[in-house]
């Protein structure tokens, strides 16, 4: 069996992230061939939890990244892209035309908000097609996609891949570890999602930006809906943006099980060299993962304008 890891969005806890994913991925299942690609961004947020907090995220140079994520996960595809290249060429022109008071009444902070809520989202549509582009040019054609982070530990059961490999012969869905209804909209756990390859080449038949965009454009609706009832995050709009209706069914019924936790510490980096790779020796490192960063969703509306003057105006993308 081959299984494709996508590593997407900002480069949070790589080096843990990536001790772990050896230990309790890759080396518990030799008989599965894994290849690792990533999508990155250059920036990263104080909060693992995506949260900006009342300060800019930190922004990475750009080739240092590239070097440091090529060294560290030896990717069999990796991009790197300047945060400001998406804001002035996506999200501030989308903010621009949206209602006027849809997020925020001033096109600064609603477009400081947009690369915030879908940043996320717009990584994982671009690796999708990272992904894709490999295989058509390619001979590579794994079995399954695991789709997360580089700040998620991963602990699939025993049987969870030849489960999901079996239903998905005969299925196109989107295995998900939770599906949920968050005031009449569907949600889900936004970490990691599974499917094949025939999935994948449906979802990128259209382009990134497309896909995210029409969506703007189908469902703003939904959008000021999901706004209205301060659910407006990528619990929401991943199935709104990224797994719409037309697309194929998520699903979280399989009787199956991938295990993760969200890394909120670099600290944890070494800690596997003592461990087994049993569920027992997961939990033990599992336990040790605490916050330690301020998680506040009190953010000023000038923190959009430095936004804004860091992207737009001043950040120089041959600097990145």
């Amino acid at each position: 069996m081959k299984v494709a890891v996508l590593l997407r969005g900002q480069p949070r806890q790589t080096v843990a992230g990536r001790e772990l994913l050896e230990h309790f991925l890759v080396k518990r299942f030799p008989h599965i061939e894994f290849s690792i690609h990533i999508y990155s961004w250059t920036s990263k947020t104080p909060s693992t939890g995506g949260i900006l907090g009342d300060s800019l995220p930190y922004f990475c140079d750009k080739n240092t990244l590239y070097n440091d994520l090529k060294t560290t996960y030896n990717p069999v595809t990796l991009t790197v892209e300047t945060d400001n290249n998406h804001y002035k060429d996506i999200i501030f022109p989308l903010s621009e035309t949206l209602p006027h008071k849809f997020l925020h009444k001033d096109t600064i902070t609603r477009a400081g908000l947009l690369y915030w809520k879908t940043g996320q989202l717009l990584a994982h549509m671009r690796l999708q097609s990272q992904l894709a582009q490999h295989c058509i040019e390619s001979d590579y054609r794994p079995d399954l996609i695991v789709d997360t982070r580089t700040d998620i530990a991963l602990f699939p059961l025993s049987e969870a891949f030849d489960t999901i490999h079996n239903y998905l012969t005969s299925n196109n869905n989107i295995i998900v570890n939770r599906l949920y209804q968050w005031s009449n909209h569907r949600a889900v756990s936004d970490d990691l999602f599974v499917y094949d390859l025939a999935t994948l080449l449906k979802l990128t038949a259209r382009k990134p930006e497309e896909r995210l965009l029409s969506s703007y454009e189908d469902d703003i609706k939904v959008h000021k809906d999901l706004h209205a009832h301060n659910i407006y995050n990528s619990h929401t709009l991943f199935p709104l943006v990224c797994f719409d209706d037309t697309k194929p069914k998520l699903i979280d019924d399989l009787n199956t099980e991938i295990l993760y936790s969200r890394l909120h510490s670099s600290k944890l980096s070494g800690m596997c060299k003592s461990k087994d790779n049993t569920v027992e020796s997961y939990y033990s490192i599992v336990d040790k993962i605490l916050p330690d960063d301020t998680h506040s969703n009190k953010v000023s509306n000038t923190l959009y304008t430095r936004l804004y003057n860091k992207l737009y105006t001043t950040h120089d993308p041959d600097n990145s």
